[in-house]
């Protein structure tokens, strides 16, 4: 056996990787940022702290609390997908989108003031999108089409909340008022935002497992609300995205292999 033979069979630790380390840009740094925000009021919503809900829509039941807090925890996990594929940069306009979201949400609950952080965040990703790179393809392949349904259905189920449609929130967070209702709708067009810009930049499949880690707090949020019949149909999602993100491959690249 030859030496180039034993290097394919036996590679040693040097040899390059395919994975990449994510690039301390000041892109990345303001995303991680925006992730240590969500993270630290997410966990205190989930905890039931009602500090990351608004006083605009208060009181509120300790559910509420729990699904809004639940729900920035979401966000987080395709923010710390972005930051970890390091693609933060090509990602600022759907982080300008989410965050101008954000503010119309605190705008249509009267809460003005509530709309200052996302607001300069907003600025900030919106300097910070200049000269990104280019833009990868899109493969449409499986997983990418799988991972496009997911983010339809997220959009849709958003823009049914912003009309007042309840329907999809489960029993134990409710009654809700108007302003309530579409507090939640505009944190599904939040993750909508992050979901079709992965799209578009050419990293949907590389997103999806941090798709089905969002599915999986999603999960817990039902479970700890009581929500079980909600549960098996988001156990069947994460597991799908994961597997497609992780092991699925195309034609093309098998038959590289």
């Amino acid at each position: 056996m030859c030496s180039s033979d034993l290097a394919h069979a036996f590679p040693s630790s040097s040899t390059p990787t395919s994975v990449a380390m994510p690039t301390w840009s000041a892109p990345t740094l303001a995303a991680t940022a925006l992730i240590a925000y969500y993270v630290f009021y997410g966990l205190r919503g989930a905890l039931g702290d009602d500090a990351a809900v608004p006083d605009a829509v208060k009181p509120v039941k300790l559910t509420y609390v729990q699904g809004l807090g639940y729900h920035m925890l979401m966000d987080a996990c395709f923010m710390i997908g972005v930051v970890v594929n390091d693609i933060a940069h090509v990602m600022m306009p759907s982080f300008v989108a989410a965050m101008l979201v954000v503010v119309y949400s605190q705008c249509i609950i009267d809460d003005l003031p509530g709309a200052a952080p996302a607001g300069a965040f907003a600025l900030v990703f919106a300097y910070l999108a200049r000269g990104a790179p280019v833009r990868e393809p899109i493969k449409w392949n499986l997983a990418t089409i799988f991972y496009s349904l997911q983010g339809l259905l997220i959009l849709l189920v958003g823009i049914a909340m912003l009309f007042g449609d309840d329907a999809v929130i489960p029993e134990q967070m409710k009654p809700l008022n108007s302003s309530q209702v579409k507090l939640v709708g505009t944190t599904e067009l939040t993750l909508s935002a992050y979901h079709f810009g992965s799209i578009l930049a050419g990293h949907a499949q590389a997103m999806q497992p941090f798709c089905a880690l969002f599915m999986l707090v999603a999960l817990v949020l039902h479970a700890v609300i009581g929500d079980w019949e909600g549960c098996p149909l988001i156990v069947v999602l994460a597991m799908a995205h994961l597997c497609l993100g992780l092991f699925w491959k195309g034609k093309d690249e098998a038959k590289k292999q």
